[in-house]
């Protein structure tokens, strides 16, 4: 992999901190949005649906937050990247680097915003009554196969948006539709329709979510099975999408 090289590297890093400085460089709050948004929306949930849909889900609060910020990061991250090439049209059209950096750098600088988010989602666990268990130690590998899932679908939407303009509004309704789909303000239980149940179990993020509630607020161990079954698909995925986008890539700078 040419990016692996020691200059594109050095690139690789200098661009990653680079975006994550400019995100919020002209704003007050800076880089605390990234935590105001899933905050307010968690806010929202809580009110409505805590009567019904959290009824029966302990610490309902931080349930919903782990889900927002799961959420958020995805859908944040994979909509930045998926217009990295395009939004930085000159380095992809008049310079030689591989062009999986721009990508690559986009999600590196979110991603850093998720862990950061993570960590304050388990201290306030902690703060309002979790229990402390030798799980919450797990949670960074969650979070290196949330990047790994983030990682493989930005290249592929990166890719695919050169040549298809109207991705973006499409990947907007996804959006939308992802929303409602994954538990995110209610338990799997919550759905009535078996079928709605069996498409969870091919929810990549559904199950990344279930995780990190898993091991924090239940105080439980995942499955270690389905973990590495993850991780193999994930990491299988990540090839796939490596080899699609460095089979595209030399024309780019045609169509961005």
């Amino acid at each position: 992999m040419q990016f692996m090289d020691k200059p594109y590297r050095n690139l690789l890093r200098e661009m990653t901190f680079s975006q994550f400085a400019v995100r919020d460089q002209n704003s007050v709050l800076g880089m605390l949005w990234s935590f105001v948004n899933p905050v307010l929306m968690v806010g929202v949930l809580f009110a409505y649906f805590r009567m019904n849909a959290g009824a029966t889900i302990q610490h309902y609060g931080i349930y919903l937050l782990f889900g927002m910020i799961h959420y958020t990061h995805f859908s944040n991250t994979t909509a930045a990247a998926m217009n990295s090439l395009s939004g930085m049209a000159q380095l992809t059209r008049h310079t030689v680097l591989p062009k999986e950096v721009l990508v690559i750098g986009s999600v590196l600088a979110t991603s850093m915003e998720f862990a950061v988010s993570m960590a304050f989602c388990l201290v306030l666990a902690c703060i309002t009554g979790v229990p402390i268990t030798g799980g919450m130690a797990i949670l960074p590998a969650v979070i290196l196969l949330q990047l790994m899932f983030v990682m493989w679908v930005s290249l592929l939407l990166a890719a695919a948006r050169v040549f298809v303009k109207d991705l973006t509004h499409l990947y907007q309704v996804f959006l939308r539709l992802l929303f409602f789909t994954t538990p995110i303000f209610y338990a799997a239980a919550f759905l009535r329709n078996p079928f709605a149940q069996r498409m969870l179990r091919f929810n990549p993020l559904a199950q990344l979510i279930g995780f990190s509630r898993t091991l924090v607020i239940e105080g439980q161990w995942i499955s270690w099975k389905l973990f590495l079954a993850l991780c193999v698909i994930h990491a299988l995925a990540l090839w796939g999408a490596f080899r699609c986008f460095k089979r595209y890539e030399p024309r780019f700078a045609e169509y961005v």
